[in-house]
Parts: C-alpha cells; structure tokens; sequence
C-alpha cells in the first residue's frame, strides 16, 4: 500500500470514526428518549389508578358521615361520586391494556353495586329507618368498599410493574 493510500485511509477513519460515535449514540439517546416516556407514561396511570383508590375511600368517607349525621353530609358525598365518576370516565379513555380494562370493568361493577346499595341506604334513611341504613353502611356496602379499593390497588400494583 502506498503512502498515498495510507494517508487517504487515515484521513477517511478520522471523519467516519466521529460519524459513527455519533450515530451510535444518537440513537441510544432515542432509545433513552422511548424508555423515559413509557416509564413517565406508566408513572401517570399509576397516579390515575391512585386517584381510584383513594377517590373510592372518600365516597366511602362521606358515605359514612351522612348516615350518620343525618344525611346533613350528603352534597358532600354526591360531589365525592362525581369526582370518582370523572376519574373512572378518564381511567377508561386513558387505560387501554386489556388487563387495565378487565380491572377498569371490575372496578365498575363493584362500584354500581355500592351504589345501588347507597339507594337502598339512602331511602332507608329518608324514611326514618336509620338502623337499616346503619346495617347496610356496616355491613354489605362496608364489603364492597373493600372489594372497590382492592381493585383498584390492584390496578395500582399493575402500573407499579409495567413501570
């Protein structure tokens, strides 16, 4: 090989050695980029499934004062429903997986259930039966309240993981 030739080959391993670092990290910084964005994104359904979890805790909560305070704390307890309502609503545009959806459906249902329960309660309360709807705070709606929010900290623990 000539000197020539020596000379163009170094001068060739001088400008494509710098190109190649810099492709190669280039798209381990992409790689880095994707990776921060699932674990972020991972991050906020956590958060969601959270806000489930304690979203169901304070209709519970409110659910609680009103039958005992003589239904004096039930706005409360309405606007805690909403509330809820709103996260489960955006849970389900957000939570896509299907084992996200199948807990979504899960939760749902144990939260109808609560619900039609809180009726029963309700009305019992409204027609001056306040031990019947004691029995079913502490009783029926009591188990589904903790069947709700194990859902939804399974929810939680899932997110934990995929993060």
């Amino acid at each position: 090989m000539t000197i020539r030739a020596k000379l163009y080959l170094a001068i060739a391993l001088t400008v494509l050695g710098p190109l190649a670092t810099i492709a190669v990290a280039l798209h381990g910084q992409n790689t880095l980029d994707d990776r921060f964005d699932e674990v972020q994104e991972r991050a906020a359904h956590r958060a969601l499934a959270l806000e489930l979890k304690f979203g169901m805790t304070d209709v519970n909560g409110w659910q609680t004062a009103w039958g005992y305070d003589d239904g004096a704390s039930r706005p409360a307890f309405e606007r805690s429903v909403a509330g809820f309502r709103r996260d489960l609503r955006e849970a389900g545009v957000r939570l896509t997986e299907p084992r996200e959806r199948q807990v979504l459906r899960e939760l749902e249902a144990d939260f109808a259930a609560f619900m039609r329960l809180d009726e029963r309660s309700w009305s019992a309360l409204q027609d001056g039966r306040e031990e019947v709807t004691k029995r079913i705070l502490l009783g029926p709606e009591l188990e589904i309240f903790e069947e709700t929010a194990g859902t939804a900290v399974r929810l939680e623990a899932y997110e934990a993981q995929q993060a």
